[in-house]
């Protein structure tokens, strides 16, 4: 069975998640190794809303009432009152601003054990203020706790930036890689997509391409970037206004 309508689909679906990924952050990705857990991506959730939300409360009640916040450059914090100090300085310099955040969390590492388990991951900061758009990463390692049946927070807290070099947009093919494979893998399967292909462009050039699932599902004949052909028709039409709309901008 010939599957180029759903292709079709695929791509222009994929190719709008793409290109508005910058705007639409997904707030949690896990790596290929990491298992969901749901009380502990339940929290990053929450987490990520009360963010959106610049809820300084929501947010500190995602710790346990004895936590530990070890941020980058001050003493050991502990407590609710602390954490959410914290958060209040920082929500209220934004709210302030007429600025927005978005944070979103990219899981490398997990383990659960009983009542207890840890995290090790990057996450990236977005504010946005006056038009204009900053965005950050950094690492960290959390613990977290079940304080009762399926109620997870997190226990110990600590982060710190990454190097400018590494907290840049991912404009490296292997950058590039890691960060489209679980969301590739993630909507194909949930949206039951036969095959997609995606292509990065930048100044001119094709800095990453890749294809993904199948092109022809009996026969097993797998996307590959530069040959399985996408019959785009109709959809031309979006991609030649959208191209007049830049040259008339």
């Amino acid at each position: 069975m010939k599957a180029n309508f759903f292709l079709i689909f695929t791509a222009l679906i994929l190719f709008v998640y793409a290109a508005s990924a910058q705007s639409l952050p997904i707030e949690l990705i896990l790596e290929q190794n990491v298992s969901p857990h749901k009380g502990l991506d339940d929290v990053y959730r929450r987490f990520s809303e009360a963010y959106r939300k610049l809820d300084a409360e929501a947010v500190t009640n995602l710790y346990t009432d004895d936590a530990f916040y070890l941020s980058p450059g001050s003493a050991v914090e502990r407590g609710r009152e602390k954490i959410l100090a914290n958060f209040s300085g920082f929500f209220n310099s934004v709210k302030s601003n007429g600025g927005s955040l978005t944070i979103s969390f990219r899981i490398l590492e997990r383990g659960v054990s009983g009542d207890l388990a840890y995290d090790v991951g990057i996450y990236t900061l977005r504010q946005e203020r006056a038009g204009k758009t900053q965005s950050d990463q950094g690492k960290f390692v959390v613990v977290a706790r079940q304080v009762k049946k399926g109620d997870w927070r997190f226990h110990v807290d600590s982060y710190s930036d990454l190097p400018k070099a590494e907290s840049g947009s991912a404009t490296g093919a292997q950058d590039l890689e890691k960060l489209l494979d679980p969301i590739f893998a993630e909507r194909m399967q949930r949206l039951n997509i036969p095959g997609a292909v995606v292509s990065v462009v930048k100044d001119g050039k094709i800095i990453f391409a890749k294809g993904y699932g199948f092109a022809d599902i009996d026969k097993k004949t797998p996307v590959v970037a530069d040959k399985t052909i996408f019959r785009i028709g109709s959809f031309s039409k979006v991609f030649t206004a959208f191209a007049v709309m830049q040259l008339a901008d």
